[in-house]
């Protein structure tokens, strides 16, 4: 009966263990951020707004928690201190900035949580996977400051787009990170300052 025990045990701890969708070095490519860092951004009006990058963590993700033998997924993020994107607000906000994933079918995904002043980034319907990004190529921009190489362009949801802060458009340099973002009504901002 102890044999049996030990046995049983042994099986279910061999057996339970989850599966961990760690990221690779290539995945880790894609977080161009530090922590304490500052990216200004001016818009073509002339305004200025501030993303502190304030701490950067791995963490893991359980998106099947309630199952008996769920898969574990790693992130990799940045949180930041941004301006409320609540019209007329002048307050800072803190939250998740940009992170890099690994999903549940072990592809990396990035995920892009923008807020600004008087903007908001309200995403997308499915995942932005890396595969599919790097399927549209990447584009070369020039801004007022610099000339990026390596920059993707990511659109939001179109259903949102009615809101006032409603950004239509991110420009993301690989190497760089964010570098600019279009708001439907016409404003842009650009980076011009990021350590």
């Amino acid at each position: 009966m102890k044999n049996k025990l030990i046995v049983s045990v042994l099986l279910l701890a061999t057996f339970s263990c989850d599966r961990v969708n760690r990221l690779t070095a290539e995945d880790y490519a894609w977080m161009p951020y530090g922590e304490n860092q500052t990216l200004v951004f001016k818009s073509n009006f002339g305004e200025i707004d501030t993303i502190f990058l304030l701490k950067k963590d791995t963490i893991f993700g359980y998106p099947e928690a309630q199952k008996f033998n769920g898969i574990v997924t790693q992130h990799v993020v940045i949180y930041c201190r941004h301006t409320s994107p609540i019209k007329g607000g002048h307050r800072y906000l803190t939250g998740e900035f940009f992170s890099v994933f690994r999903n549940k079918q072990n592809k990396t995904s990035i995920d892009v949580q923008l807020r600004t002043k008087k903007a908001a980034f309200y995403g997308y319907r499915h995942e932005l996977l890396i595969e599919d990004l790097l399927a549209d190529g990447f584009i070369t921009l020039v801004t007022t400051q610099a000339e990026y190489e390596d920059v993707l362009v990511f659109s939001s949801d179109p259903y949102f787009s009615n809101r006032e802060r409603f950004i239509s458009n991110l420009y993301w340099s690989k190497s760089k990170g964010l570098v600019r973002y279009e708001k439907t009504d016409g404003e842009c901002w650009e980076l011009v300052e990021g350590d």
